[in-house]
């Protein structure tokens, strides 16, 4: 559902989507795969750091969380609606250490 502050009038036409960073370019441009919900259909989208993260660039691998909706005020103006949310993945260090001996191990079977 698009967050309460963000609708002036009524939502319809209201979608829901989860996205991972693929690539982030120097010029702001974020490749994302996205796959809607409940459907899982999946699919491939550029977003613009400024417009749709607030100037906040999102790393590669970050979870996307974003709703798209169609806002109808009372008067009938009609106006899209979007809203995204960013999770981000941060390692502590027992996850690189925990990381690390797994690789190490990887590599000593691959020998």
């Amino acid at each position: 559902m698009p967050p309460p502050d963000k609708v002036l009038g009524t939502a319809i036409s209201v979608a829901a989507y989860m996205g991972r960073v693929d690539e982030v370019s120097k010029a702001g441009e974020v490749t994302t795969t996205l796959w809607e919900r409940p459907n899982g259909c999946e699919g491939l989208t550029t977003l613009s750091v400024p417009e749709h993260f607030g100037g906040q660039t999102p790393a590669v691998g970050d979870l996307l969380w974003i709703c798209t909706w169609v806002d109808v005020a009372p008067t009938g103006h009609r106006k899209d609606g979007f809203h995204i949310e960013v999770e981000t993945r941060k390692l502590t260090d027992d996850d690189r250490a925990r990381l690390n001996s797994l690789l190490a191990e990887i590599k000593g079977i691959a020998k």
